[in-house]
This record gives structure tokens, C-alpha cells and sequence, in this order.
């Protein structure tokens, strides 16, 4: 999700990636548990990965991660109005570090491998989008 501060800094998360061997800057995100909506899946993980919850959500709609041999469909959302409500809410197997970047950050951090995930960074430029677009209609 594209989760953005009342100063304009975008929430991100960092953690160990085994497949790389690395530690990725990331949006926050997850999987949707049975029974949850896409909607119910991102609050839930903006709250377990970072404490933090929102109170406007904007649906930025799906995209797929790679649809000739995945049936994933990525949600994407746009949250404002973001509160700390206490602690991060981690796996035992996780370890997940959080902080909020300015999007030229993370447009730095993309050219220097950083935030190198191909699907957060589609999701971060449509987030970009959303959020040029929502400065010029008010």
C-alpha cells in the first residue's frame, strides 16, 4: 500500500529477503486471509507491519505479478491519516523494520537497488500517480 504522512513521506518497510540475500526497502503489504477482504487484508498489515492505521483508504485497483504462469493479484491501496496505535504486530518469523521516506527517497533508493522489488516499485509510481492526480483536483 501507498501509506503517506501528513508531512508528504511514504510509510516503507525494510526487510531480509532470502531469495535476493538482502535486505529490501518495500511498501507495506501482505496476503489476504481466508475470509478477508482485500480492504480488511491492508489495514491488517499496516497495523502487524508498522503499528500505524489510517483512516481514509483509496482503492488504486489490482494489477498482476506476472498472469501467464501466476494467479496472484495484487490490491493496491492509497492510505492517509495515518496513527500510531502501539506496536509493530510481527510473525515469530518476521523481522521488519519501518520508516517513512520522501518519494524522492524512494525514487534514489530505486536507482541504487534499494527498493528493488518490481511490484512495490509499480505500486509506488501508481501510488505517485494517484497522488499528483488527488494534489490537482483539490
Amino acid at each position: 500500500m501507498f501509506a503517506q504522512a501528513v508531512d508528504g513521506r511514504i510509510l516503507t518497510v525494510k526487510q531480509f529477503r532470502y531469495a535476493a540475500n538482502k535486505f529490501c526497502i518495500e511498501l507495506p503489504g501482505g496476503v489476504i486471509d481466508e475470509g478477508e477482504t482485500p480492504l480488511v487484508a491492508a489495514q491488517r498489515e499496516l497495523l502487524e507491519e508498522t503499528g500505524y492505521t489510517a483512516t481514509h483508504w483509496q482503492s488504486l485497483g489490482t494489477m498482476y505479478a506476472n498472469p501467464a504462469r501466476q494467479t496472484n493479484t495484487i490490491h493496491l491501496f492509497f492510505a492517509t491519516g495515518l496513527s500510531l496505535m502501539g506496536e509493530q504486530q510481527l510473525d515469530a518469523s518476521e523481522d521488519i523494520e519501518f520508516n517513512f521516506l520522501s518519494t524522492a527517497e524512494i525514487q534514489q533508493k530505486t536507482e541504487t537497488n534499494e527498493f528493488s522489488q518490481a511490484l512495490h516499485i509499480a505500486s509506488f509510481y501508481r501510488g505517485l500517480h494517484a497522488l499528483t492526480l488527488n494534489t490537482n483536483t483539490q
